[in-house]
């Protein structure tokens, strides 16, 4: 499915320290797919596309998945 740069640009800040939980960053995917009629993948596709794309995971607190290095603009959608 289509992680692209093009879209990150579009609603994500990256730098080495943003971070967002992970599982939030699929669920605004998905819906973005769902809204262009595209395949959203499933949440672990969806990860090791962006880790294709240099972004890095970790556990955080509350044993919460976070990707690393990115992070959604306020008000944007993945």
């Amino acid at each position: 499915f289509p992680v692209t740069i093009e879209r990150i640009a579009e609603c994500c800040v990256k730098g080495a320290n943003k971070q967002h939980q992970a599982a939030l960053l699929f669920k605004d995917w998905a819906q973005w797919c769902e809204d262009q009629c595209l395949p959203q993948g499933n949440a672990k596709s969806f990860y090791k596309a962006l880790e294709a794309k240099g972004f890095t995971k970790r556990v955080g607190t509350g044993n919460k998945l976070m990707i690393m290095g990115i992070c959604l603009l306020s008000g944007t959608e993945l």
